[in-house]
């Protein structure tokens, strides 16, 4: 399965040339403190700037159908055969659409309740070992199918009062799960930041035993996006700027945990014990940030937040990160230009395998908890889009190629 993608030759060097062209602001020279850090490696300029190229192809898509109908497509998972669940969520709408990889409709799984097989939220999927695993965060509880029948299986709640024994969950709520391997969770859990304090919330991480029973040590913890508050005509109002750092994490298949802040990009690895086991860094060019950014992420209730808020000299390297099944990661960086990404992907030892440039917005939301709007596995790369005139929603998957020189 450790396919490197269909590699493509060409001979038109501008093809190469043009990809690694950047366009961005502030050369990037390397922090002293990232050359103390153990366990990381160091790339250089010349490691990443002419880099192969990777290119996207149009192959099938998933939606709106006669009999089907998203109302708002919050994520989307594969399994080994290539079926696509996609979770749709809009009020009074809580379900899972099943499709076959050539794109037929399938089934659909679950609905709004609090009965077996319903769901106050959908959160996280997974498939393993022939199961489909929901995690309701307003529930508590995760909620498995099998791959072959679709049938519901079992209903496992996550024991609050056996897992918070020794207090650690106290002030905390619910935010995220991963599985790190078939005997092991890692659950996150998020303290809030109070509105008007400029101390963002805190995302703690804590392994479980796959039963929800036994909470171990606290393995991680990161700062969360600050929130920016402020007054209007309906009272207090908070936003939070795609100009802020905020903190990345994506777990593996085989669970290997990367972790990262996206100033930055230095990607670090921990065990399931949270020590550190390996990292790497790229000096990447850094953009300006001007106060005009800021006023075109605003509208006119925010506009007092916009022209307040402190900014920092240059945008966040990193949008988001994700892995894919053959332990590679993809990430997205922000461009010179406000509707396009640099996506990179890169081994988990550091080694670039290639870029490309995708249509992204820069002043998209940051991320909505539960969300999944990416999905790699295998040679295929699947994103959500939206029509801009009839809004109407679709899952795309595209063949991924590298070209090379």
């Amino acid at each position: 399965m450790h396919s490197l993608f269909l590699r493509v030759s060409v001979v038109i060097l501008s093809v190469v040339i043009a990809a690694a062209c950047s366009g961005r602001g502030y050369e990037q020279k390397v922090p002293d403190y990232i050359m103390e850090i153990e366990n990381v490696t160091v790339f250089s300029e010349e490691d990443f700037e002419n880099a192969d190229t990777i290119r996207l192809i149009k192959d099938q898509e998933f939606g709106d159908s006669d009999d089907l109908f998203f109302a708002n497509v919050r994520g989307f998972i594969t399994d080994d055969s290539g079926r696509v669940y996609i979770w749709d969520i809009a009020p009074g709408t809580l379900t899972i659409h099943l499709f076959s990889s050539d794109g037929d409709y399938i089934t659909s799984l679950g609905r709004s309740g609090r009965g077996p097989g319903e769901f106050n939220s959908i959160c996280c999927l997974n498939v393993r070992s022939n199961r489909l695993y929901v995690v309701d965060i307003a529930l508590s509880r995760i909620t498995t199918y099998s791959t072959d029948s679709f049938e519901l299986l079992e209903t496992v709640s996550i024991d609050l009062n056996n897992l918070n024994s020794a207090g650690q969950l106290s002030g905390k709520r619910f935010w995220r799960h991963y599985f790190i391997d078939d005997e092991t969770r890692l659950l996150a859990y998020k303290v809030p930041q109070r509105a008007f304090e400029n101390t963002p919330a805190t995302i703690h991480y804590f392994t479980a035993d796959s039963a929800y029973q036994e909470l171990g040590e606290e393995v991680l913890k990161q700062n969360d996006v600050l929130e920016n508050w402020g007054d209007s005509n309906m009272g207090s109002i908070m936003k939070q700027f795609s100009f802020q750092k905020k903190p990345l994490i994506t777990v593996t298949p085989t669970g290997r945990i990367f972790i990262a802040d996206s100033d930055e990009l230095l990607i670090r690895e921990l065990n399931k014990e949270g020590d550190e086991i390996g990292g790497f860094y790229y000096p990447v060019p850094r953009i300006p940030v001007t106060r005009e950014d800021v006023r075109n992420s605003a509208n006119e209730m925010i506009m007092n937040i916009a022209e307040s808020v402190e900014l920092p000299k240059v945008w966040p390297i990193m949008q988001s990160m994700w892995s894919d099944d053959n332990e590679r990661l993809w990430i997205s960086t922000f461009t010179e230009t406000e509707d396009e990404l640099e996506w990179w992907v890169i081994e988990t030892d550091g080694e670039l395998i290639g870029k490309f440039r995708w249509p992204g917005d820069r002043e998209a939301p940051l991320y909505i908890n539960g969300s999944t709007f990416t999905h790699i596995q295998g040679d295929y790369f699947y994103t959500r889009e939206e029509d801009a005139e009839t809004g109407l929603q679709t899952v795309v998957r595209y063949r991924v190629e590298r070209v090379t020189e």
